[in-house]
C-alpha cells in the first residue's frame, strides 16, 4: 500500500487531491489505532462511508511475548509427570538404579526439588538433559 499523507496522516499541501481523485486514487482518511490489552492492530482494508474512506484496523490476540520464568520448584509429582511426558522416565530410573544412596534418597522423599539442586544437575547431566531442557521440563512439570 503507498501513502501520501505525512507521519501524522495529514495530506501535504502541495498534493492536487482532485487529479488523484480524478485519476481513481482514493483518499483514506486515517484513524485512530485501537491499544485493547492483549491484542494488537493489524491494518485492515479501507472502508468507504458515506463518501469518505477510511483506514480500518483489525484486532488479533497478541502473540506470547516470552516464555514463562522457570519455576524455582516443583513437586515430586510434578516432575513424574512432566519426565513421562518427555519421554524421559524410564532413563531417570535407569540413572537411579545405579546412583548413589543419597541420589536415590533424594529422589524418593524429597517434598520439592528444586531447579538448581546439585544432585538434580548432577542426575540430569548423566541422563543427556541440557539446562535449556531442564528448563521446559520444569515450566512444563509446573502446569501439570
Amino acid at each position: 500500500m503507498q501513502y501520501l499523507t505525512r507521519e501524522d496522516g495529514s495530506i501535504p499541501p502541495d498534493v492536487d487531491l482532485a487529479a488523484l481523485v480524478a485519476a481513481g486514487v482514493r483518499i483514506v482518511r486515517p484513524t485512530i489505532m485501537p491499544r485493547s490489552a492483549g491484542m494488537i492492530a493489524v491494518e485492515g482494508q479501507p472502508e468507504e462511508r458515506d463518501g469518505v474512506w477510511w483506514q480500518t484496523w483489525i484486532e488479533q490476540p497478541a502473540p506470547p511475548s516470552a516464555l514463562p520464568p522457570v519455576p524455582a520448584t516443583i513437586t515430586p509429582l510434578q516432575a513424574r509427570r512432566s519426565l513421562r511426558f518427555f519421554g524421559l522416565m524410564d532413563d531417570v530410573e535407569a540413572a537411579l538404579a545405579v546412583a548413589d544412596a543419597d541420589t536415590r534418597e533424594a529422589w524418593e522423599y524429597a517434598l520439592e526439588i528444586h531447579r538448581n539442586d546439585p544432585v538434580l544437575l548432577a542426575l540430569a547431566e548423566h541422563i543427556g538433559i541440557t539446562s535449556d531442557m531442564l528448563d521446559d521440563l520444569f515450566r512444563d512439570a509446573a502446569r501439570r
